[in-house]
């Protein structure tokens, strides 16, 4: 049989699926279409759709129903589909930036935050990637419609926070330093100190020994994660001890790049 040919049924279950409840399915959605067929038929059903490319696997149970052009590949947003994979969690990093025009190399990966464990995904050529965290740090994001679904996006300061936070890594520090000198313009510097007092103390250090750096004057926000007894690292590379924010900083940055 063609791939791109429907039986009258097959059209009419599709047709009613995308009706109520839009682009994205479950195979239970779908069962109910065909409830009057034996478990067995229903599962067949099921997956003649997906061999002949009409429904698309997301994950376990969950499709997307595809049109003519589109048969066996997922056209959705690869925001959407993180959402979908883990609905628990919100796009950060890199990706969000990139949505908020601060970010303009090309991923291969989308990096969301999550309240529960999840291993990396591939699908379709991108990785997609959970990093856990306790419910007091899940913020900071606004949700946009993506597909006709709502997708959680980090605003951008909650986007540099949580590089901070879960990825500090040189190449993460010095995005964000570039980001905190060069598209201050761009971001709310007022919400990212007001993020930045409810995440970990270490992430206040590194955060307030950034934004000096940067050239603007947070030791007043920050004064208690300063003169607390707590230290802090840039990055796990650093040795270089910084009595004023109490944290040890990369030579690299140090070297070549902070000058405060």
């Amino acid at each position: 049989m063609n791939r791109s040919i429907l039986t009258r049924q097959q059209k009419e279950v599709l047709e009613a699926l995308l009706v109520q409840h839009g682009l994205v399915v479950t195979s239970q959605q779908v069962a109910q279409q065909v409830a009057h067929l034996s478990d067995q038929s229903r599962r067949r059903f099921i997956a003649n759709l997906r061999g002949a490319g009409w429904l698309v696997r997301i994950k376990k149970g969950l499709y997307q129903i595809a049109d003519l052009s589109s048969l066996g590949t997922l056209t959705l947003s690869r925001l959407t589909i993180a959402q979908l994979l883990v609905p628990e969690s919100y796009v950060s990093f890199q990706t969000a930036l990139q949505q908020h025009g601060l970010y303009d190399q090309g991923l291969s990966s989308v990096g969301s935050v999550a309240l529960h464990r999840r291993a990396p995904v591939e699908l379709e050529g991108t990785r997609y990637t959970y990093v856990t965290t306790q419910a007091r740090y899940f913020f900071g994001f606004a949700e946009k419609s993506l597909d006709g679904r709502g997708v959680r996006i980090a605003t951008a300061e909650k986007a540099l926070l949580d590089l901070l936070q879960f990825q500090r890594t040189q190449a993460t520090v010095d995005l964000v330093l570039e980001l905190l000198r060069e598209n201050a313009h761009n971001l709310d510097l007022a919400r990212l100190t007001d993020y930045t007092r409810k995440l970990p103390t270490a992430v206040q250090q590194v955060t307030g020994f950034l934004l000096e750096a940067a050239g603007h004057k947070p030791l007043h926000e920050f004064h208690d994660a300063a003169q607390g007894t707590s230290v802090a690292w840039l990055t796990p590379q650093s040795s270089i001890y910084n009595s004023r924010w109490r944290i040890y900083t990369d030579p690299y940055f140090t070297a070549t790049h902070i000058h405060t």
